[in-house]
């Protein structure tokens, strides 16, 4: 579920080559404008630690290294570029920001002076020097400046300002103890904390499983579907866990780990966006069921399955879901949302049980309210959500009927709505899904 910031990091860094303009500096003396890791500055350095330095390379320094005094050495002037007695070195020139610095005293990290005479990958390279020994500054003991993710905490700035860290563990996760912005965890950051939170409302698309405890809701279960140990609790799930996850079988588990075992359920993920579980496939003269409430079929005796409606609902009567209706493989091109539950109960003539539903086309983005009283007109009607003959939500529009006929009335012998409907019988199978 989580991108991993590292991975992030290395692609974006193969993409910029360019040059970064260095316009202010930030932090620290030497450190110029943020820029991409790897990528070249302006000044033609390449960039460090995020952020572009403002010293000349130049060429790597001719001056010997530190010879020691044995004593034996003849006195002398600092400068004159012999290396005398009391001298660690001599380079000649009156200049600090080399290897020697006027004193005769070779160049230290922490020594307070940036060295510009060593390139990026020189060993002893500075790109800063705060002259101190204090690892938790602007500028590290290592003369590099303190970054997010170099595992030392810094403790120079305030809570508001934006290099604060919190906590630095030197990693780029942010599922573990530590953000990969040096800040601690919390629900609600977008970030599952692993061992410590089950979800996280504030990762997109998640915060209709997960309350605000980031603990999860009802039924919820956060797998893949790509086995029955790492089961779903719905198709839209599996797509969350998957952007890339295609139409076919998952395994879901949709009443929680005290209910039944996982199956294998049928996902689109391609119409009107995907996240669809089909929850029912019935054949033309099935008998019908409460499809709320009852677990029906047999795949492996070549009944075709069901699932109860209620277990991927996160209201007690079935109106957060959004319901689509394949017809002999085809969707139908409405979505239905609102629809009471006791739709869905095959037994209920003549009986009143709501008074709208909300519908939207295919090719529009807004849902609109069909405001008409919902009841079982007869007992044909098994599986109903329609009003009157026409108009929003009428039965031979777009309102749905799955409908008895003769002495078999409570068979899928009929259908009515749907955008085309009307009575007919010109259907071999009828599959419902919901997300």
């Amino acid at each position: 579920m989580h991108v991993r910031i590292g991975a992030l990091l290395w692609i974006v860094l193969s993409a910029c080559a360019g040059p970064v303009e260095v316009s202010s500096i930030e932090r620290s003396e030497g450190y110029g404008g943020p820029c991409v890791v790897g990528s070249i500055c302006a000044n033609g350095l390449s960039c460090q630690f995020g952020y572009c330095p403002l010293i000349d390379a130049g060429p790597a320094s001719d001056t010997p290294g530190v010879v020691a005094d044995t004593g034996q050495r003849l006195p002398g002037v600092c400068g004159d570029g012999e290396l005398n007695s009391g001298e660690a070195c001599d380079d000649g020139n009156t200049d600090d920001d080399d290897a020697c610095l006027s004193n005769c005293v070779s160049a230290t990290c922490g020594d307070g002076v940036v060295r510009r005479d060593l390139g990026p990958r020189d060993e002893a390279y500075e790109i800063c020097d705060d002259g101190n020994q204090v690892n938790e500054d602007a500028c590290t003991n290592q003369c590099v400046v303190a970054t997010c993710g170099d595992g030392i905490l810094r403790r120079d700035v305030a809570v508001d300002d934006r290099a604060y860290e919190a906590c630095d563990d030197g990693n780029f996760d942010s599922d573990d103890g530590c953000l990969a912005d040096c800040q601690l965890p919390s629900c609600g950051d977008g970030h599952v904390h692993q061992g410590v939170e089950a979800c996280d409302p504030g990762v997109a698309g998640f915060e209709f499983y997960c309350d605000e405890q980031c603990n999860l809701v009802g039924n919820a279960r956060l797998g893949t579907g790509s086995t029955s140990d790492d089961a779903a609790s719905s198709c839209r799930v599996v797509q969350l866990m998957n952007a890339g996850a295609q139409d076919g079988l998952y395994w879901l588990d949709t009443d929680g780990p005290d209910g039944q075992p996982a199956v294998q359920v049928h996902c689109d993920q391609t119409t009107q966006g995907g996240g669809w579980t089909r929850v029912v496939m019935l054949r033309r003269g099935d008998v019908l069921w409460d499809a709320w409430i009852t677990r029906s079929g047999d795949p492996a005796g070549g009944v075709l399955y069901a699932l109860p409606i209620r277990d991927f609902a996160l209201d007690n009567d079935g109106q957060s879901l959004e319901i689509i209706f394949k017809i002999d493989g085809a969707a139908r091109q409405v979505v239905y949302r609102g629809v009471h539950y006791s739709a869905w109960d095959p037994v209920m003539s003549n009986a009143w049980f709501d008074d709208s539903f909300d519908l939207r086309l295919f090719e529009n983005e807004e849902f609109e309210t069909c405001n008409v009283r919902l009841r079982h007109e007869n007992a044909g009607w098994n599986w109903a959500a329609a009003r009157g003959a026409n108009g929003c939500g009428g039965y031979r529009s777009t309102g749905f009927i799955v409908h008895g006929a003769g002495r078999e009335h409570d068979h899928a012998h009929q259908l009515y709505g749907m955008r085309g409907y009307n009575g007919t019988t010109a259907f071999q199978t009828i599959e419902v899904l919901i997300r």
